[in-house]
Order: structure tokens, then C-alpha cells, then sequence
């Protein structure tokens, strides 16, 4: 089943920012939605077995850069909505019901 939402964080050698920030998606009230990890490469991998199969998680076998990373991230995506999350940001809980809500409400 394809998610309405994709939600791609890229990230670099922040493990703990970034099990908070895919905490953050994952105790959303909108639950239609998939996670697409790329890691650019760094040595601190992150341990995300915890999470399951709720994300994808992409590890480049070399740095291609921060740009090229998040670009990656989004060309994996099969939502209809794409939200480009940094690994050290969070999502209030309402967020996506919210963002889902206005595009729908404007699709313009």
C-alpha cells in the first residue's frame, strides 16, 4: 500500500538527534505515512532495529554530501506528500494531520 506521506530524513553522524526525530514521526496522531533514512556514510551508525519495519533506512557507502543525500531521501519517496525533515528537528504530534489537512483542504 503506497503512504500518502513520505517523511525523508538524511543524516550524518547523529544517532541519538536522530532516533528523536523519527520518535517525533512515529508518535504522530496521522499514521498513513513512511520514513526513508539515508545515512551519508558516517562512522556513528545509528542502531535502528528498534524501530522495525517503519522506515527504510539507505546507508551511501560513501559520503556524497549533505545535498545529494537529502536529494536521495526524496527520490526514494512514494507518497503523494514529500516533508524533508532534518535529523535535529522534531515534529509536534498533530503536525502531519495538520500539514495533510491544509494540502488537502488547498490543492492548489
Amino acid at each position: 500500500m503506497t503512504p500518502l506521506v513520505s517523511i525523508c530524513i538524511a543524516t550524518f553522524n547523529r544517532p541519538v538527534l536522530l532516533k528523536k526525530a523519527i520518535q517525533s514521526v512515529l508518535d504522530q496522531t496521522f499514521q498513513d505515512f513512511e520514513i526513508i533514512v539515508t545515512d551519508n556514510g558516517g562512522q556513528d551508525a545509528p542502531d535502528l532495529d528498534s524501530f522495525g519495519g517503519t522506515l527504510r533506512h539507505i546507508k551511501n557507502e560513501t559520503n556524497i554530501g549533505s545535498v545529494a543525500n537529502l536529494s536521495k531521501s526524496a527520490s526514494l519517496a512514494r507518497g503523494k506528500y514529500l516533508i524533508l525533515l532534518p535529523d535535529d528537528d522534531l515534529l509536534k504530534p498533530r503536525a502531519l494531520e495538520l500539514m495533510v489537512s491544509a494540502f488537502q483542504e488547498n490543492p492548489s
